[in-house]
């Protein structure tokens, strides 16, 4: 990576060239707000310290691990009942206002789409940089989740946007194979996709994901 935005701390980029386009695209429109949106080790947003941001994103990526497989299937089931020319955007919320955790994932809808009623109440005044978000990972194209966490912040909860980066699209593009064999009935029941997910993440654990 050539270097990182020096404002919302968010977004990588590979030259110099690549995040000049993008701010002339309309990053510059919601850098500043981005800032408070997603949840960066270096944000300057004042309600948490670097330690505590440390620990969040710990947090989630060791649960992440826990239920990946579980992440994994529903993927491969959401994919699977659309058409392969028009697969299923999703989002994963890691709720941690209650322990144990809870993982909700979702499929969007809309045109944009819609901010999920699970989030609503804290995102819906960032809208506009959720669109900027589910664009990304529309660009992604598997090398992006929309990932996010909610947690107590003293006695009100808030919702932090983190999103999952993968070196690559293997694994996308993996689960997305396995969803056409369960479309056309070659990969039947519970088992035959549990086994064949065990397969994809044993076969890409060397793919590096990150918070």
């Amino acid at each position: 990576m050539a270097g990182r935005c020096s404002g919302c701390k968010a977004f990588y980029y590979c030259s110099k060239e690549c995040q000049i386009a993008d701010w002339r695209a309309g990053h510059r429109d919601f850098c500043s707000s981005h800032e408070h949106l997603l949840l960066t080790q270096l944000s300057t947003d004042p309600k948490l310290t670097f330690t505590e941001r440390s620990f969040i994103r710990t947090l989630m990526s060791r649960t992440y691990i826990g239920v990946q497989r579980g992440i994994c299937v529903h993927q491969v089931r959401r994919l699977a009942s659309r058409p392969a020319d028009s697969p299923p955007l999703l989002f994963t919320l890691f709720d941690f206002c209650k322990l144990p955790a809870v993982v909700h994932i979702r499929t969007l809808v809309g045109r944009p789409p819609k901010v999920p009623e699970c989030i609503a109440d804290v995102v819906d005044a960032f809208s506009d940089e959720w669109i900027d978000l589910v664009s990304r990972t529309k660009q992604g194209r598997g090398r992006m989740d929309l990932h996010a966490v909610r947690i107590m912040n003293g006695e009100v909860p808030h919702v932090w946007i983190i999103p999952l980066r993968s070196e690559s699209a293997d694994i996308y593009e993996a689960l997305t194979a396995l969803a056409d064999r369960v479309r056309s009935g070659e990969v039947e029941g519970e088992e035959e996709i549990l086994e064949a997910v065990d397969g994809i993440l044993a076969e890409h654990q060397e793919v590096m994901e990150i918070h």
